[in-house]
């Protein structure tokens, strides 16, 4: 709702309630008449929902689709049910965040790449990798011997409040160096893998494989 300056003043709402069950037993929401009601403000920020427009797709070419209006795929493959058709992202799973659109897309190339040099389209099942647990005990234990330090978190700088509402600027402004050894001196030193994955990118040849587990050969 305009302030009639052309400014927002307010929001109007209204209530909903589930209607009756349709053919397919989903009761749809239905507004409820008289709860109309106006939230004043002066600035609205939309969160527009979103589907996939895929109305370019024919019926005719065996790309079938589920009754959320998404592509099929197999969950494993990303592979459609037309064979040589591959789809990932909001197109198969609704509206989601963008990191799992970018991981689907990673997963679809690498079946897609499988496909086309004619090996099995699914996936091997990676082996569950041991990953540091400590329990409180422990945290408790290391603590008592002195071999880690109970400190705070560093506290990141941020922009003024006055400063952020201006702009669209980064309103965290990251660790300075000492700060970042600060929070970094506050680890808990456990001395085994936690997939951090840091020596796989400082390796810079390929040498090191998180996929491996341990295994005898004799």
């Amino acid at each position: 709702m305009g302030d009639g300056g052309g400014r927002v003043a307010g929001v109007r709402f209204v209530k909903m309630q589930l209607g009756e069950a349709d053919e397919t037993g989903r009761r749809r929401p239905e507004p409820l008449r008289g709860s109309e009601h106006l939230v004043e403000c002066d600035s609205v920020i939309f969160s527009v929902g979103q589907r996939a427009g895929l109305g370019f797709i024919p019926e005719s070419v065996g790309v079938g689709l589920t009754r959320q209006g998404t592509i099929a795929v197999n969950p494993n493959t990303y592979a459609a049910t037309r064979r040589g058709v591959f789809a990932a992202g909001d197109v198969t799973s609704g509206t989601a965040f963008v990191i799992e659109a970018v991981e689907a897309g990673h997963k679809a190339a690498a079946s897609m790449h499988r496909y086309l040099q004619g090996e099995d389209m699914e996936p091997e099942l990676k082996p569950p990798l041991p990953v540091v647990r400590m329990t409180k005990e422990e945290v408790t234990e290391r603590l008592t011997r002195g071999e880690a330090h109970l400190t705070p978190r560093v506290r990141m700088q941020t922009l003024s409040h006055n400063t952020r509402i201006q702009s669209f600027d980064e309103v965290n402004l990251g660790f300075t160096d000492k700060e970042a050894q600060e929070e970094a001196a506050r680890c808990l030193a456990c001395g085994v893998c936690s997939e951090c994955l840091s020596c796989y990118y400082k390796c810079g040849v390929n040498a090191i494989d998180h996929d491996m587990v341990e295994r005898i050969e004799k």
